[in-house]
């Protein structure tokens, strides 16, 4: 069976590495933008957690409803979820909305990177199962490997917080497209 460039590890923009890429900027620069936005060291590093918490919460719920065979649904949702939720810290005051975003964001995008991973193992046949998930992981560790980078350069760039992770809802969008284009068959095992 070909794969095709919507494939979750064909495109070098593919969702692992796009969804990494904001992760792990979320994960790196997430304290210093809550700390520019004006919260306490306290509470900037408690949001970083928050965006775990929500991740591990997302990521069990995108899994129940992939088990359920909406797995492209559940997937461009919480893409979308996530752009949604990056965009709209640019619109509500810092406090807590900001916290319910945080939670939900983590939900979005970790869940929806812990999906991927799974995902990556269901989409390829039995013959080149091993290197379609190898593939995936590097893709997405390169996004890992670069993000922070973009993070600091965005820092550098002296843009504001809410500018930053409204930019990170680009790659949200990305990831949302390039499910949906997603050929609707794969390998179940």
């Amino acid at each position: 069976v070909p794969m095709t460039w919507t494939s979750p590890s064909n495109c070098p923009a593919s969702p692992p590495a796009a969804t990494a890429a904001p992760t792990a900027t979320q994960v790196s620069w997430l304290p210093t933008l809550l700390r520019a936005a004006g919260w306490s060291l306290s509470a900037a590093l408690q949001g970083a957690v928050l965006i775990q918490a929500g991740g591990v919460v997302g990521g069990l719920l995108i899994a129940r409803l992939m088990d359920a065979g909406a797995t492209r649904r559940a997937l461009v949702g919480g893409f979308c979820l996530s752009a949604a939720c990056l965009l709209l810290f640019a619109v509500l005051p810092s406090g807590a909305a900001w916290i319910a975003l945080l939670l939900l964001l983590g939900a979005g995008v970790s869940g929806s990177q812990l999906a991927l991973n799974v995902l990556s193992a269901a989409y390829y046949p039995p013959a080149i199962k091993a290197t379609g998930v190898s593939w995936t992981i590097v893709v997405g560790g390169i996004g890992s490997m670069f993000a922070p980078l973009a993070g600091a350069w965005l820092l550098d760039l002296q843009l504001g917080p809410t500018l930053i992770l409204a930019l990170l809802a680009l790659p949200a969008l990305l990831n949302a497209a390039a499910v949906a284009l997603m050929r609707q068959e794969w390998q179940a095992n």
